[in-house]
């Protein structure tokens, strides 16, 4: 058996996604924005964000029916 590809965009999965990229995005902005940065947060913190961002494309992507 084999099976067929969803007939809708994983909506659920984008949406988790992007919220974390948007908390991420917030996290990013309070490290660099409180002061002095420390650049490896900040690093860690951009990396929060492309992440999810990437996934999400992934997810957008896929192919439907």
């Amino acid at each position: 058996m084999v099976a067929k590809p969803p007939i809708t965009p994983p909506y659920l999965l984008i949406c988790f996604y992007l919220t974390v990229a948007i908390g991420a995005l917030y996290d990013l902005w309070t490290d660099y924005a409180g002061g002095k940065p420390r650049w490896v947060l900040v690093a860690v913190d951009a990396l929060q964000v492309l992440i999810p961002t990437f996934l999400a494309w992934v997810a957008g992507s896929y192919p439907l029916d």
